[in-house]
């Protein structure tokens, strides 16, 4: 797991993410998204399901969960979906948020996303611009 702190206005001091995704590219964006939006969100990141939840499993127990998580569908190991499931059998929903990102626009998709236990679902986005409104709108909701 790496560490990325970020030095801004929407994000409180102490801003915390933990970003599950194994997809090099689509770090970046999360990582230029987040310093496009506020400088001072820190975020830390897994490459896969099962080391999202090993991380989360631990950070509850130290009582230092994230403010919000956001997690891919499709991981290797763990799937983002399987990953959700598990940590939702120690963590509930109003004590962790958990946004699911998934290249997939199908509602069956979102639907086992959501029945999973993630408290929102979201559409990757094509163009870089679309990916800092989107992840702009998600840190928002969850402040």
């Amino acid at each position: 797991m790496d560490t990325l702190n970020m030095g801004g206005s929407l994000a409180p001091e102490g801003f915390h993410v933990f970003l599950a995704d194994d997809s090099d590219d689509d770090i970046v964006l999360f990582r230029e998204a987040f310093g496009a939006i506020d400088s001072r969100i820190r975020c830390a990141v897994a490459r896969n399901g099962k080391e999202a939840v090993e991380t989360l499993t631990a950070l509850k127990r130290e009582g230092r969960l994230p403010d919000l998580v956001l997690m891919d569908v499709n991981m290797p190991v763990l799937d983002g979906c399987s990953a959700v499931r598990i940590l939702r059998e120690d963590i509930p929903l109003d004590e962790l948020a958990i946004v699911v990102f998934s290249s997939s626009d199908l509602l069956e998709d979102a639907e086992v996303v959501y029945r999973a236990g993630a408290n929102a679902c979201v559409r990757k986005p094509d163009t870089y611009d679309k990916w800092v409104e989107a992840i702009r709108a998600v840190v928002s909701f969850y402040l």
